[in-house]
C-alpha cells in the first residue's frame, strides 16, 4: 500500500479527500500546528510541521504539495533527495524563473519523478470536447474561449497564477500548439488573455474573481461546442439540427483522476499524464501574459517542444 503526504492544509483538502479513498493517505503537513492538527483530524492520520521530522519519522512513496507556488523551489530543493515522486499543485513555481530551477532539479536527479498539477487535462469534460475537435467532423477550430471564475480567497494572490493559467494549460492542450503572440490587459478583478498562433487560429481565457464559473466555447468551422465543467455538460450546434448533447461516461473529479494517475504512475502501471516540460511551457505563456499586462502591449514569444529557455 503506497504511503503519500498531503503538503499544505489550505489549498490540500481535496487532494487529501481523493487520496483517502484510494487509501494512499498516510500523513499530512502544515508548518502551523492548528491548521496541521485540524487538517488531519479530518481524515484521521498523523500530522507533521516538520519537513525534516516527518521524513526521519515514516517511510512516504510521494508528496503531494499544495502550498503556494513561491514555496515550492524550498520544498523540492529540499525533498527531492528524500522522496522521489512528487506531485506539485500548479503552478510549478513561483514565476518561471523558479519554474527552470525545479525542471532542472528534476533533470538532475533521474530517479525522481515530478508531477505538475494541471488538473484540468484530466477533466472529463474537457477530454471529451478534444475528441469532438481532433474528430474534425464539425471541421478544423477557429477559436477557442475558456472562462473561468474564482470567489473567494486565492493560494497564490493573483488572478493570473490562480484561475487563468489552467485556462492557458487547456488551450495548449486542446489546439496541439504553442502561440507565437501573447497579448494580456487586466486588473485584480478581471483579466483577459488572447494567444495568437501561426496557422490563424486564436484562444482566449477571461478569468474574473467576482463568479465560480467554468466554460468552453469552441467555434469550429461547421459547428459550435459549449461546455459547462462546472455542470459537466456538453453539447455542439451545428446548424442543421437541434442542439446534440454529448454524453460523458467518465464521472470522477479531475483531482480524484490526477491522483490516481500519479498512484498508477509511481507503481509503475501508467506515465504521468502531464510532464515537467509542458508546465515549463505553459508558465513561459503565462509569464508572457503577465509582461504584456504590465507593459500593455502585445508580446511576441518563441516556444519549442522541451523549450527550457
Amino acid at each position: 500500500m503506497l504511503r503519500l503526504c498531503v503538503v499544505g492544509a489550505e489549498g490540500g483538502d481535496d487532494y487529501a479527500k481523493a487520496l483517502s479513498r484510494f487509501d494512499a493517505l498516510a500523513c499530512v503537513y502544515d508548518a502551523d500546528v492548528h491548521k496541521a492538527r485540524e487538517f488531519a483530524s479530518r481524515y484521521g492520520v498523523s500530522y507533521y510541521t516538520s519537513l525534516e521530522e516527518m521524513i526521519a519519522s515514516t517511510r512516504l512513496d510521494g508528496l503531494v504539495v499544495t502550498t503556494p507556488a513561491y514555496t515550492h523551489l524550498s520544498i523540492v530543493s529540499s525533498m527531492i533527495e528524500h522522496c522521489k515522486n512528487i506531485f506539485l499543485a500548479r503552478p510549478v513555481g513561483g514565476s518561471f524563473k523558479e519554474c527552470k530551477e525545479i525542471a532542472s532539479m528534476a533533470k538532475k536527479s533521474s530517479r525522481s519523478m515530478l508531477v505538475p498539477g494541471y488538473i484540468e487535462r484530466f477533466n472529463p469534460l474537457v477530454n471529451k470536447a478534444k475528441e469532438v475537435v481532433d474528430g474534425r467532423r464539425y471541421g478544423s477550430m477557429l477559436i477557442l474561449e475558456v472562462q473561468s471564475g474564482l470567489m473567494g480567497r486565492m493560494i497564490n494572490s493573483s488572478l493570473l497564477y490562480d484561475v487563468a493559467i489552467d485556462g492557458i494549460d487547456t488551450a495548449l492542450y486542446m489546439l496541439h500548439a504553442y502561440p507565437d503572440t501573447v497579448y494580456a490587459i487586466g486588473s485584480e478583478k478581471a483579466i483577459v488573455i488572447t494567444l495568437g498562433f501561426r496557422d490563424g487560429r486564436v484562444a482566449c481565457i477571461t478569468s474574473n474573481n467576482l463568479k465560480r464559473l467554468r466554460r468552453i466555447t469552441i467555434t469550429m468551422e461547421n459547428g459550435i461546442v459549449k461546455c459547462d465543467l462546472v455542470r459537466q455538460e456538453i453539447y455542439v450546434e451545428d446548424g442543421d439540427s437541434s442542439d446534440a448533447t454529448i454524453t460523458i461516461e467518465e464521472s470522477m473529479e479531475p483531482i480524484s483522476l490526477a491522483m490516481r494517475n500519479f498512484i498508477d504512475a509511481i507503481e509503475g502501471r501508467d506515465r504521468p499524464k502531464i510532464s515537467i516540460a509542458d508546465a515549463l511551457i505553459t508558465e513561459k505563456v503565462a509569464d508572457a501574459a503577465s509582461l504584456s499586462s504590465r507593459l500593455g502591449s502585445q508580446v511576441y514569444i518563441h516556444i519549442q517542444q522541451d523549450d527550457d529557455s
